[in-house]
């Protein structure tokens, strides 16, 4: 488990912060963990593993309500046809409010099935403090978690081998199954390929919420991961963080007395 050398953390905006050691769990840095606050996009997490678990690579049929999305969205037009692992790159990388309602169009019981399903899944994953209302993470009364519950969330996800490289990849481009319409995605997280380590794993961002922002941190064989929520410079704190994770941290092995 990670020791600190005694340096005191950088100033950091964001009134959210829970970052943890996956091997061991250990707490690392944290502020107001437990205090309700809007996840904003970071909900997609759950949204991807509610839908990997209902609908496996099944084909995705996108809906006419899908044009109906609001916020971020790929520009999905009524009717496409696209494979169900391409829209999950389309979720995580790029974010698209339109392919969250595709996805929970094409769930079984459709929208509704699905919020519900993933408060189930939050529950079964002892996230105690979330309330999901939506599957894309606009804001709305009463969707909201904790940093620590996404976290969590996080390290559970990252589990999953499909979702891990999904999250890890800067670009790619997915097309309907007739090749006609083709989308190119970006990865909204600017740390990835940039800091030495950045795994990727979820931004979000809506007015009420600021800048939220999951990282997964893998360097020097330690596995770090983390959330920040409500900052002002996700991108820039985040750094800030992994910096003095890695320069004021020693990773000792605890004692066992026999």
């Amino acid at each position: 488990y990670p020791v600190n050398s005694g340096t005191k953390p950088p100033y950091i905006s964001a009134k959210f912060v829970y970052a943890i050691d996956t091997q061991s769990m250990a707490t690392i840095y944290l502020k107001n963990p437990d205090q309700k606050m809007r996840p904003a996009s970071t909900t997609k997490i759950m949204t991807a593993l509610v839908a990997m678990e209902s609908l496996k690579s099944d084909t995705i049929v996108t809906s006419i309500k899908t044009t109906e999305a609001i916020g971020k969205t790929i520009k999905l037009k009524s009717g496409e046809h696209i494979g169900f692992d391409d829209m999950l790159y389309a979720l995580l990388l790029e974010s698209g409010n339109d392919v969250a309602y595709a996805l929970a169009e094409n769930y079984s019981g459709g929208y509704p099935e699905m919020v519900k399903a993933m408060n189930i899944k939050a529950q079964k994953s002892g996230m105690e403090n979330t309330v999901f209302k939506n599957v894309s993470g606009i804001d709305q009364y009463q969707h909201e978690t904790t940093a620590r519950d996404m976290v969590v969330l996080a390290s559970q996800a990252i589990k999953i081998p499909l979702f891990a490289e999904i999250v890890s990849t800067k670009q790619k481009e997915i097309k309907t199954l007739d090749g006609n319409i083709s989308h190119q995605l970006k990865n909204t997280n600017e740390l990835l390929g940039v800091v030495e380590g950045v795994k990727g794993i979820k931004t979000g961002l809506t007015e009420l919420a600021g800048e939220n922002l999951i990282t997964l941190i893998d360097r020097d064989g330690h596995q770090i991961i983390i959330g920040l929520f409500g900052s002002l410079d996700r991108f820039g704190e985040t750094k800030k963080l992994i910096n003095w994770i890695f320069a004021n941290h020693q990773w000792t092995t605890p004692l066992i007395n026999h």
